[in-house]
């Protein structure tokens, strides 16, 4: 991280090249208030466990 403010973060690139959309956060040592889930993940989820 180069620098951090209240809304927005700043950070060096490792490794370059094109951005995509359905890209993953990797932030190591850091609690994100992203979830891994999308809604129709959870709608998915709760099909299966209703099929068992």
């Amino acid at each position: 991280m180069v620098n951090c403010h209240s809304d927005a973060i700043e950070t060096r690139v490792a490794v370059g090249g094109e951005l995509s959309d359905r890209k993953g956060v990797n932030v190591p040592e850091a609690v994100l208030q992203l979830s891994p889930l999308t809604d129709k993940d959870r709608r998915d989820l709760a099909f299966g466990l209703e099929l068992g």
